[in-house]
C-alpha cells in the first residue's frame, strides 16, 4: 500500500465536502414556516447523503429507531468508515512502522466518521420526523450540527479541498500531507489520541473493535467518539510545528518511512 497516496486521498475526498456540509447545515429561514424548513432540511440531506453513500446499507424498513446514534446500524456504518483504507490488511503481517501508519489512517478516519455519520444519522431522523408529521427543534439541531462539523475542521484544520505541495517534488520526495498521528515515535510507544467531545480524555478510553477478517461481513465498530479540539505539540524538524499540520510540503521518503532497525 502506497500510504502517502491514502493520506492525500482522505484530504481530497473529504475537505470539500466538510466545508460544504459545515454550509449547508446552517439555519437563517423561519422553523414556522413548513414548506421552507423542508426545502432547508432537502438540500442537507442531499449534502450528507454524498458521505453516507459509500458506507451505509439502508434497511429495508425504517423506523423511529433507525436512526439511532447507538444502534447496529450506525456502529455498522462506523466500522465500514473508519477501517475504509485499512479493512484488507487486518490479518497481514505489518512491521511496526507499518503499524504507525495503518493506525494514523484509522485514527483520522475515526475522527471524521464519528462526526460525520452521527450528524447524518440525526438529519435522516428529523427528515423521518418531517415525513410523519412530527415536530422537531430544528433550529437547536442545525446549531449543533454546524458546530460538529466546525468543530471537525478545526481538528483536521482542512481550509481547502484542492490540497497540494506548491512546487513538484524531487525524484526522491513525495508530497506529503501531516497526519498528527504519523510522527514518527516522538511520543514514544503512544500516540496522542484526540479526548471525546463530552469530556477531556487521556488515552485510556476503549477503542473502537477491528474490522472483522476475511469474508464480506460488516463488522460492529462500537464504542464511537468524536475528535477532540486540542492538536499535538511538536513533532521532528521537518514536520515544522503544530501551526504546519495538514500543510502539504515535499519530504524526503527516509523521513515519512523510516529504515528498519538493524537487530
Amino acid at each position: 500500500m502506497v500510504w502517502v497516496d491514502v493520506f492525500a486521498e482522505v484530504v481530497q475526498r473529504n475537505a470539500g465536502h466538510l466545508m460544504a456540509l459545515e454550509k449547508a447545515a446552517r439555519w437563517a429561514g423561519d422553523e414556522g414556516n413548513i414548506t421552507e424548513v423542508r426545502e432547508w432540511l432537502y438540500k442537507l440531506r442531499g449534502q450528507s447523503h454524498m458521505f453516507l453513500v459509500s458506507f451505509l446499507e439502508y434497511p429495508n424498513e425504517i423506523d423511529r429507531g433507525t436512526w439511532d446514534v447507538q444502534g447496529p446500524l450506525f456502529g455498522e456504518t462506523y466500522s465500514r468508515c473508519r477501517y475504509r483504507y485499512t479493512r484488507l490488511l487486518v490479518d497481514i503481517p505489518m512491521k511496526p512502522w507499518e503499524t504507525d501508519l495503518r493506525d494514523a489512517v484509522e485514527e483520522v478516519m475515526g475522527g471524521i466518521c464519528g462526526v460525520l455519520l452521527e450528524v447524518g444519522f440525526e438529519v435522516e431522523r428529523a427528515w423521518y420526523a418531517l415525513e410523519e408529521g412530527a415536530g422537531a427543534k430544528l433550529v437547536k439541531l442545525a446549531e449543533r450540527w454546524e458546530e460538529s462539523v466546525r468543530g471537525l475542521r478545526a481538528w483536521v484544520g482542512w481550509e481547502g479541498e484542492f490540497i497540494r505541495c506548491d512546487k513538484v517534488c524531487e525524484w526522491d520526495e513525495r508530497c506529503y500531507i501531516p497526519m498528527w498521528p504519523l510522527l514518527k515515535s516522538v511520543w514514544g510507544g503512544r500516540r496522542p489520541r484526540p479526548p471525546p467531545r463530552d469530556g477531556p480524555g487521556n488515552g485510556t478510553e476503549p477503542r473502537p473493535g477491528p474490522p472483522p477478517g476475511k469474508g464480506r461481513g460488516p463488522g460492529y465498530g462500537g464504542g464511537h467518539r468524536g475528535p477532540g479540539y486540542g492538536m499535538p505539540g511538536r513533532g521532528p524538524s521537518w514536520m515544522g510545528d503544530e501551526t504546519d499540520l495538514w500543510a502539504p510540503k515535499c519530504v524526503k521518503m527516509d523521513d515519512i518511512m523510516p529504515r528498519p532497525r538493524a537487530d
